[in-house]
């Protein structure tokens, strides 16, 4: 297959590139679609050229993973340059095991006020009262 000579994101995705997959959101559909680390690297060189297809640079599972993003529409072809704005590098993040996704935490309950115990220890003797009067 002969590949475009320049391509770019198709204009509903917007791409998050991470180095070991890139993640790329339809807004259209509101769907995401993970790629594989392989497509990240590709992407990631099609975003360093401006598009220009890098065909000579790249070994046979590259040229297959292009092929592919191309088939799948995840880009398209373009005739005349334009900037890779939809694509953005992500921050990969640190293992986190709870400690330190959401610094909020519960307010403390409160104490219940004393005339809800005394209404709490009347219902309590009716229930007993009864219980035993039968």
């Amino acid at each position: 297959m002969t590949l475009p000579s320049l391509l770019s994101p198709a204009p509903h995705l917007r791409l998050v590139c991470f180095p070991s997959a890139c993640v790329a959101l339809d807004v259209e559909k509101g769907s995401v679609l993970l790629l594989s680390e392989e497509a990240s690297r590709v992407i990631s060189r099609m975003w360093s050229t401006g598009g220009a297809t890098p065909v000579l640079s790249l070994d046979p599972v590259q040229e297959r993973v292009l092929v592919a993003l191309v088939d799948t529409g995840v880009l398209i072809q373009r005739e005349e340059p334009r900037s890779w704005e939809r694509v953005r590098r992500g921050n990969p993040s640190s293992p986190s095991w709870g400690t330190r996704d959401s610094p909020a935490a519960l307010a403390p309950i409160p104490r219940a006020s004393l005339h809800w115990y005394a209404l709490g220890i009347v219902a309590l003797l009716v229930v007993l009262t009864r219980g035993w009067g039968t």
